[in-house]
């Protein structure tokens, strides 16, 4: 069995994997889906990209294995830098309809624009944008769990090598339906990173919700 790890996207938490983590699980993998600086019950002073990397980082020394490091959104910026910090402790890297750039290229856009003057994005209703196709009661919890986004770590450049991050086997996983990055976008991020392996699902941006145990087979896969 493998182990994964989780990461979630701006606003987010570990919560927002708790439909992956029990179907992971109940195929004997182990699971950490892990609650970035700021963010769910590691709530407290706002995170920075450079916090949220180190975070994973730690989480992965420990680990006795190589790992499946995943990051929805946000998260797949956290990632990758993750995998330029310890490409030996990742087995695979899975982007989620997830951040993924040229090297020193930031999340710089619509989100951080909103940013107030002490620098957090406000949590608003996304129910229209990031969860349209999931369930009512997901959607909820989701309203009910967020909370504000330091803007820091979406105008921090992330950088990676070849050689490191460069190095690690990774797969893109792209949303059609997503209200947040255009399939078109997602396309076009994986088109400038040869190698990566490709697939879709016809989900929104959220498709732990929407569609968990499809994502989970994607997951699987990986462990074949």
């Amino acid at each position: 069995m493998s182990s994964f790890v989780l990461v979630h996207g701006a606003h987010h938490g570990g919560w927002c994997w708790y439909k992956v983590a029990a179907l992971l699980e109940a195929q004997g993998h182990r699971v950490l889906a892990v609650d970035l600086p700021g963010h769910g019950r590691n709530a407290g002073a706002p995170g920075t990209m450079r916090s949220y990397i180190d975070y994973v980082s730690r989480l992965l020394e420990t680990e006795a294995e190589p790992v499946i490091l995943v990051g929805h959104s946000m998260g797949g910026a956290v990632i990758t830098g993750v995998g330029e910090a310890c490409p030996n402790k990742i087995a695979h890297l899975v982007y989620v309809t997830a951040f993924l750039a040229e090297n020193g290229v930031s999340m710089t856009g619509a989100l951080s624009a909103q940013a107030g003057a002490d620098g957090m994005v406000p949590v608003s209703d996304l129910s229209e944008l990031v969860y349209h196709d999931c369930p009512v009661e997901d959607a909820m919890l989701a309203r009910l769990c967020q909370t504000p986004q330091a803007v820091e770590p979406l105008v921090t450049p992330v950088m990676w090598t070849a050689e490191r991050w460069g190095n690690i086997p990774r797969t893109y996983i792209g949303c059609t339906l997503d209200r947040v990055f255009p399939i078109a976008e997602q396309r076009r991020r994986t088109a400038i990173h040869p190698g990566a392996n490709w697939v879709e699902l016809e989900s929104s941006h959220s498709p732990f919700f929407s569609m968990p145990a499809k994502l989970v087979a994607y997951f699987t896969a990986l462990t074949n």
